[in-house]
């Protein structure tokens, strides 16, 4: 008998890339459109009639989430026509007859979102629907419905949309559609018309979650009432709303409507809220699913973008034109004027479609949206500052903005001449020791005339300042290794402060080289420092000379702090200390600037405790540095952030770590920190890929942050990101995209790599390739893995690697070869240690032994088994137990046992009731004759 063809064995492939593309992804709006044209491509090769419809089908159900709209209209005409021509001969299942109308009803009610569609045009596929799905048995009246109420939306009349839409209720929904989907519809069209009341009433029964509601919940019923919601002031109810359409509708096809919903949030003054949320949308918008879509994200960029550009005009943002490209660094009001005119275009597009201005005018509405509650809106913009202001931010913004501090500086060297003479000299030695960082050699020249005219002007203590600091600049740059002017004593009949923060200064220097010196140079000033609510003026400027007292308190006991614990010495009692004096530093600030700086502080000094608790009460961890992100401000913000995620992840706490982690970077993004803000989005797809988040979506994070640190030259970040871009293509079923990616890292791992970790990459390569069959390169893999980790003394996984080896070369019905590398592996296992790993290992390679020997020797083959499920049911481990009832089944199978199969299959059922393999065996032996 001749065996199957190449067709054969190419259908039968590509059947089984579809199912992958199908189902190797998460929840609703996971079904990624990326592999569909190449698949449709390969059924069309193959010329089965069936495939090729079954594979549009899978395309379609896939465009209806990721899109474009187009594409999906595309495939539901080729499929309708080729369903009018053939449809008996295709032999669609019954479900696949349902998808079929799910997607047109999906069709038919998207094309309202193409300007380039005429509403003649839409009728028509309306009634082309009314026909089709009362032939197949479903209510066409709510797609009906829906689509005249969607065109008197956009003629600008949402009275007559509730009209159409209020005798729906009580209607199924279309096919696939949620089941509260018609009062979710309805809730919409009473908010656009202005009835808030009858909105609130009717969607807020679709927030109960009775343990039935589709996927989409609580999206669903949360998204039409933001608009009520924020005009009555429900601050929390609207945050909680977007958030839920936030995290449910990030496929294409419902991000626009999620990125509006944003907008609700300026209303409740919750702008910083919507600047995080919004800067998703940014690089997602060249994607939008329909006109319509890009129009709501432009829309929701611009207005949250303006917002923060009226508040903060210095604010940039890191914009990515292409994905494996640098991002610009863009003024926020810049791309808010952009966003702006490209959501005025595309609504003059459906303007022309609709001949009303309906929907530029509702765009103009929400553009014109501006919200507060930002944390900066106190704070004076860099733009707007004058000379003295200019000099302040140099200062205050050091901790929290580097970018903001250097613009200052940059500022102020051409406003000198705008200063009083006493803040010309303060100006002057601030920019001297800012200078070191592009001119060492010109700083301590700078420094050092500074330093003279503050002892001409009469102030001594700013004199011996720049001098300390030149002199430490010069043993920097001669590479000495100690500190001279150590007779720079402060005069006991300066002000406390003005004491306290030259031996500050001075133990800063000699830290480096001398730690114990260092802590008594801080122990003499913080003596000085006694009573700080007694302090008088310690800088010339505005703010409180107690605040700036306290603050100098609390730097001094974090420098200890830090310098005892670089010891291996207890500092809870300076941790403590600075926490207490920040906390007054606040209480006591005056002006913007002050409090900013004093928050930095406390910031600083909140994080230094939790380090502290960490050691003693991890669970008093997060309190102090949640305290601490609500005084954070720009990068500082991120760096606490990132301190909470490490602390979540490291308690297991996925989902807050995740959380965090976005913030980040979304934060660093704002900053134009491009290049740190990927390497959070490494951590961020690390986790989510340890979480079991959908895998389409880590890769969608990490594939385009590798292609940029790699053409940066940045190794370190690129061979991050192929490892997490391999799990998370190794999981969504692209193996051999995963091999490819594994291949990249062997191929860039340094010299001096650890050798388990080439092993193990090894083994993660060949497993890749075993799953799409290409055993003979996997095998090589396996071996070379074995072989090194047997010669590290990592035996455990050598012998996993051979077992491996061993069930690869079985596939190739290379039994010999096989019982070689089980022999090996025994003879590895012999010298181990007998404990709980040495009898997992052990039951292991008897399941693979015995199913090398299931249809030759199937009693050895039972022994063997009984052994492994002896092993495994003892010990509690249910996976091997599971493995170990599937090999006995197909034992029992191929000697005709169907009955001792099932009982096998059954006795693994229970222990593991989902396990798929397990329930395919159960089908295919059910189905075969008797």
């Amino acid at each position: 008998m001749a065996g199957p063809s190449r067709d054969d064995d190419e259908l039968e492939r590509l059947q089984r890339d579809l199912w992958e593309a199908r189902h190797g992804h998460g929840g609703p709006g996971e079904h990624d459109f990326t592999p569909y044209p190449s698949l449709i491509a390969r059924a069309d090769a193959l010329g089965d009639r069936r495939t090729m419809f079954t594979a549009r089908l899978d395309a379609a159900m896939a465009a209806a989430s990721w899109g474009p709209s187009v594409d999906q209209l595309t495939l539901v005409a080729w499929m309708l026509a080729d369903l009018d021509a053939r449809g008996p001969e295709l032999r669609l299942h019954e479900y696949e007859m349902f998808e079929v109308y799910v997607n047109l009803a999906d069709v038919v009610m998207n094309a309202i979102e193409l300007p380039a569609m005429g509403f003649d045009q839409i009728r028509a596929l309306v009634a082309d629907w009314t026909v089709r799905a009362t032939a197949g048995g479903y209510d066409p009246s709510a797609v009906e419905a829906y689509v005249e109420a969607e065109i008197a939306l956009h003629q600008g009349d949402p009275g007559r949309a509730v009209e159409i839409m209020e005798p729906m209720l009580g209607t199924p929904p279309p096919p696939g559609f949620c089941d509260d989907w018609i009062e979710a519809c309805l809730t919409r069209y009473y908010a656009e018309a202005g009835r808030d009341h009858d909105a609130v009433s009717l969607g807020e029964g679709g927030l109960a979650d009775n343990g039935n509601r589709c996927g989409f919940f609580p999206a669903e019923p949360s998204y039409p009432l933001v608009g009520p919601y924020a005009r009555a002031g429900r601050r929390d109810d609207v945050v909680t709303a977007v958030r839920a359409v936030d995290r449910v509708w990030r496929h294409p096809a419902m991000i626009g409507r999620a990125a509006e919903s944003l907008i609700g949030l300026l209303h409740v003054d919750e702008l910083a809220t919507a600047h995080q949320l919004v800067l998703r949308h940014l690089d997602r918008i060249d994607e939008a699913f329909s006109p319509m879509t890009e129009l709501q994200q432009a829309t929701a960029i611009g207005a949250v973008f303006a917002s923060v550009a009226a508040i903060d005009p210095d604010s940039v943002v890191a914009q990515r034109i292409s994905p494996s490209q640098p991002a610009r660094v863009r003024p926020v009001g810049e791309l808010a004027d952009e966003f702006a005119t490209r959501a005025r275009e595309l609504a003059q597009r459906f303007d022309i479609r609709n001949r009303t201005t309906a929907i530029s005018d509702r765009t103009e509405r929400l553009l014109a949206v501006r919200g507060g509650g930002y944390p900066e809106s106190e704070v004076v913009p860099v733009a707007r500052r004058d000379a003295a202001g200019l000099l302040s931010g140099m200062f205050v913004f050091r901790p929290v903005s580097e970018r903001r501090a250097e613009q200052c500086a940059e500022l102020l060297r051409d406003k000198l001449s705008d200063l009083t003479e006493l803040e010309r000299v303060r100006a002057e030695q601030a920019l001297a020791w800012d200078r070191r960082r592009t001119d060492p050699d010109l700083s301590v020249a700078e420094l050092r005339t500074a330093a003279e005219r503050a002892s001409a002007i009469g102030r001594p203590h700013w004199a011996m300042q720049s001098r300390l600091l030149a002199d430490a600049l010069e043993v920097d740059l001669s590479a000495g290794s100690s500190l001279p002017a150590a007779d720079a004593v402060p005069d006991p009949g300066w002000e406390p402060e003005r004491q306290a923060n030259i031996w500050n200064i001075r133990a800063m220097l000699i830290s480096g080289t001398d730690t114990s010196a260092a802590i008594a140079t801080l122990d003499r000033g913080l003596a000085v420092l006694a009573d700080p609510d007694a302090a008088v003026r310690l800088r010339e400027g505005a703010g409180s000379p107690v605040a700036d007292s306290w603050m100098l308190k609390a730097t001094m006991h974090r420098a200890r702090a830090n310098l005892r614990g670089s010891q291996d010495l207890e500092f809870a009692d300076d941790a403590d200390a600075a926490v207490s004096a920040a906390r007054r530093a606040v209480a006591s600030a005056t002006g913007s600037d002050q409090r900013m700086e004093a928050r930095a502080e406390l910031v600083e000094a909140l994080r230094l405790a939790s380090a502290d608790q960490q050691q003693r009460d991890p669970a008093g961890v997060e309190p102090l540095l949640d305290e601490a992100l609500t005084h954070s401000r720009y990068v500082q913000r991120a760096e606490v952030l990132m301190h909470r995620y490490e602390i979540r992840l490291a308690a297991g706490d996925l989902g807050g770590a995740v959380d965090d982690a976005e913030h980040a970077r979304a934060v660093l993004t704002v900053e134009g920190l491009a290049h740190t803000a990927d390497s959070v989005a490494l951590d961020l797809a690390g986790v989510m890929v340890e979480r079991g988040d959908d895998a389409q979506s880590v890769i969608d994070i990490v594939g385009p942050v590798t292609d940029r640190m790699t053409a940066l030259g940045d190794d370190y970040h690129a061979d991050r990101g192929r490892r997490v871009m391999a799990t998370a293509q190794s999981r969504a079923g692209l193996h051999a995209e995963a091999a490819m990616t594994v291949t990249a890292v062997l191929e860039t791992l340094p010299p001096d790599s650890p050798e388990d970790d080439r092993a193990r990459l090894l083994r993660f390569r060949a497993d890749e390739r075993d799953a799409v069959d290409d055993a003979p390169a996997a095998i090589v893999d396996y071996l070379a893995a074995a072989d090194v980790f047997e010669a590290i003394g990592a035996v455990v996984d050598a012998v996993d690697a051979l077992r491996r080896a061993a069930m690869a070369s079985h596939t190739l019905h290379d039994v010999a070869v096989a019982e070689a590398h089980l022999a090996r592996a025994g003879r590895l296992l012999a010298v181990l240690p007998d404990g709980p790993e040495t009898v997992y290992t052990r039951a292991q390679v008897d399941i693979a032994a015995a199913d090398l020997r299931a249809a030759e020797d199937p009693d050895g083959a039972r022994v063997l088994l009984a052994a492994a499920l002896e092993a495994a049911r003892h010990n509690g481990w249910i996976p091997l137990v599971v493995a170990a009832c599937a090999s006995a089944a197909w034992v029992e199978y191929q000697q005709d046992d169907r009955q001792a199969a099932d009982a096998r299959i059954a006795e693994g059922l229970s222990y593991a009731p989902d396990d798929s393999t397990l329930l395919d065996m159960r089908t295919f032996i059910g189905e075969l004759p008797d």
